[in-house]
């Protein structure tokens, strides 16, 4: 079953970077300098129109290899179906390049620096179609799925090079999948958080580091945590979920666990519990006070204070809250 993803360039040489409104395109039958044309209204991309960029089968300086997310078969198929030779000057010059002799670990391989590659696929606008069922096509989207430079939007999930990303792969039919998981998701978590007790709903809002009025929490939660559900965005400090995907996470854990993690999360942005990059201080005014949490994450501080040894520690903690909360 074949699928058509789409191959959109993000930046770079000839992005619209300074134009914030676009501007009008227009269509004309001649080339007479006095026909004026139809309007196709604003111009949209990020792209200067019939800009082209030739697409590339790059190689990764990270793992010293060329770019590609496809396993072994996959690139055996791909070798045996291009039925590409060896170029002139090489040992073996007109015989065609059997698969088991790609190596993707060689810089100068010749199956990928065939000059069969040269322009063989570009981004017109800074968009181009691949489809899965095309050889050709089916070795780029494969090379663009792992090169570090391209944000895989097909998978939902996040990316540490979202940032610096000068392409971005979409898939129509998986993107309308996702989207109707997500608002099945919606939907559930919403379902979850109504007639909630406002106690629990207050510790969500803390674990997530959102905003509320407390003198009117009971409207205030629901609020907060309503609008973080509906943005779909991954988010860093959460380990790459969205807000939606966290909560879900967090319905699981029992009450006693849950106000231990809200707890934590108060203590740290009050400066109680403060990162030193090794481990955590404990900056506490009891005597009995540890003064490292030996921890090396964020995530490892609720399971400390849940440890029936660390509970002295739990109590300088929860005492601590209350003298800064009041």
């Amino acid at each position: 079953m074949s699928e058509i993803y789409i191959l959109k360039k993000r930046g770079g040489l000839g992005k619209l970077e300074q134009i914030k409104e676009g501007f009008t395109t227009y269509s004309a039958q001649t080339q007479s300098e006095n026909e004026e044309g139809i309007n196709q209204g604003s111009y949209t991309q990020n792209t200067f129109p019939g800009a082209v960029k030739e697409l590339n089968l790059a190689w990764s300086t990270l793992t010293d290899s060329f770019c590609f997310a496809g396993s072994t078969v996959d690139l055996k198929e791909i070798v045996k179906a291009a039925k590409l030779k060896y170029e002139k000057g090489h040992i073996s010059e007109g015989k065609l390049i059997a698969p088991e002799d790609v190596d993707l670990g060689d810089f100068n391989d010749p199956f990928f620096r065939h000059s069969y590659w040269d322009n063989r696929k570009v981004a017109t606008d800074g968009e181009c179609l691949l489809n899965t069922s095309v050889n050709d096509d089916r070795l780029f989207l494969l090379s663009y799925k792992a090169n570090p430079k391209c944000i895989d939007k097909s998978t939902n999930e996040f990316s540490p090079w979202e940032a610096s990303a000068e392409w971005e792969l979409i898939s129509p039919e998986v993107t309308e999948a996702l989207k109707s998981k997500e608002v099945n998701q919606i939907i559930d978590t919403l379902s979850s958080l109504k007639g909630m007790e406002v106690s629990k709903r207050e510790m969500f809002c803390n674990i997530l580091n959102l905003d509320y009025n407390k003198d009117i929490k009971e409207d205030s939660t629901v609020t907060s945590l309503y609008d973080a559900i509906l943005n779909p965005s991954k988010q860093k400090k959460l380990g790459g979920l969205t807000y939606g995907e966290k909560l879900e996470q967090l319905f699981k854990l029992p009450k006693d666990k849950l106000t231990i993690y809200s707890d934590v999360v108060q203590g740290m942005a009050l400066g109680i519990i403060r990162g030193n990059g090794s481990n955590f201080n404990f900056n506490a005014e009891s005597p009995k006070a540890l003064k490292r949490i030996d921890v090396r994450t964020e995530v490892e501080l609720p399971e400390f204070f849940s440890l029936v040894d660390n509970q002295d520690q739990y109590i300088i903690l929860r005492e601590e809250l209350e003298k800064r909360l009041k």
